[in-house]
């Protein structure tokens, strides 16, 4: 009988701590801050610039969510505090990361812009005539596609894109200008 006289009072702390751990209150305010930091690495495009990162707060975020609908509110803070963490990391490195880029697209906007209407100057004067300026002048209408779309992309902020689309009218700017050859009077 000696051995069942703390029976009562394990009962009791067990049942309190059981009461304790259903009573937690829903996290409104991690989740709210966990959010925030969410919607903040959107905006720096996270998933593109911090991949990685942001996928290891999206597989928090995913977990904190679970962790809510099975009403474990406890678990779910503690989830919400990381993934809020994580979020801000993601948005940290992609911030630098989309300003090296947006540096570098600005520089190889300023060559393009400049490229460009030197070609076009050139291509002004050109003695060329028939089929090679036929040729030529197509060369040259593709080529003024592909740098407004360039243009837009960078003024769009779309910073993957109008680096690859950048590099690509690079390359077929020195196509035409190939084609064309010294300005005249060279």
């Amino acid at each position: 009988m000696k051995h069942l006289q703390g029976f009562p009072a394990a009962l009791s702390a067990l049942l309190l701590v059981l009461s304790c751990l259903s009573c937690a209150s829903r996290p409104d305010e991690a989740l709210k801050l966990a959010q925030a930091a969410l919607e903040q690495a959107k905006q720096e495009q996270a998933a593109d610039f911090a991949p990685s990162d942001w996928k290891s707060a999206q597989e928090a975020w995913d977990d904190a969510q679970a962790a809510l609908a099975k009403e474990r509110y406890s678990e779910a803070a503690a989830l919400l505090t990381t993934c809020k963490s994580r979020f801000e990391k993601a948005r940290t490195i992609s911030k630098a990361k989309r300003d090296d880029v947006r540096r570098e697209v600005g520089l190889m906007q300023n060559a393009v812009n400049m490229r460009f209407n030197v070609l076009k100057n050139n291509l002004s004067k050109s003695r060329l005539s028939g089929k090679a300026l036929k040729e030529l002048t197509q060369s040259f209408q593709d080529l003024e596609v592909a740098v407004d779309k360039f243009n837009s992309e960078v003024l769009a902020d779309q910073l993957i894109q109008a680096k690859s689309s950048g590099q690509a009218v690079l390359t077929r700017l020195a196509e035409v200008e190939k084609k064309l050859g010294p300005p005249t009077g060279a």
